[in-house]
């Protein structure tokens, strides 16, 4: 049962934890601990995110985490949305959730690069204007079977999608969330300028010291 909120910046400031909390739940850590596969964050790049889990060989934690990661974004969306329903407090939820993965409380801060849950922010967003930032995604990773450069890719095409498709009062959001896309990959920009960035293989794991 939500708490008596009586003014908005009450509502905004309860969304805004609410969303964050959510956000910090690194499922990364918890599949590869259900796993059986160890401390995630002493393999492969060390990140908490699926791309890393799949360097684990486990495909089924990776895709647990993938779509976990997604529904806690789209959960904390959705629930704003539904029991708020404050379009500002809406846009608090989307970048608390966001923020949540990248800086999470319950694990010292150190969270991931948070793509999936960008993704699941902009499906509670506007399941529409997604679908082709999702395309642009998939069709980048086919195509350089490079997790990072699609994810830029999906994070420079997310503003444009919402703005063509007139869900034009979120494109600020959007817009925020896509460049914070681009600056936590700014290691990964630095490797695709020398052509170092490494490449997934969907059939075995790569060197799990590799560092993406």
């Amino acid at each position: 049962m939500l708490p008596e909120l009586t003014t908005p910046l009450q509502s905004l400031l309860f969304v805004a934890v609410a969303s964050y909390c959510i956000g910090s739940v690194s499922f990364g850590i918890v599949s590869s601990r259900l796993f059986g596969l160890g401390e995630l964050r002493k393999q492969g790049s060390g990140n908490i995110g699926a791309t890393n889990v799949l360097r684990t060989g486990s495909k089924a934690a990776a895709a647990t985490t993938l779509v976990l990661d997604m529904g806690k974004g789209l959960l904390a969306v959705a629930a704003t949305s539904t029991f708020i329903g404050n379009p500002d407090a809406v846009g608090v939820a989307a970048l608390a959730a966001f923020c949540g993965h990248l800086f999470p409380v319950w694990h010292r801060f150190r969270g991931g690069k948070g793509v999936a849950t960008f993704f699941g922010v902009m499906a509670a967003l506007s399941m529409v204007a997604t679908l082709p930032v999702a395309a642009a995604w998939v069709c980048v990773f086919l195509l350089t079977r490079t997790a990072s450069k699609s994810s830029l890719a999906a994070g420079a095409a997310a503003p444009a999608s919402f703005w063509i498709l007139n869900v034009q009062d979120l494109v600020l959001v959007v817009a925020i969330l896509g460049t914070a896309v681009w600056i936590v990959h700014h290691q990964n920009i630095a490797r695709i300028i020398r052509s170092e960035e490494p490449t997934i293989s969907l059939t075995k794991p790569k060197d799990p010291n590799i560092t993406s």
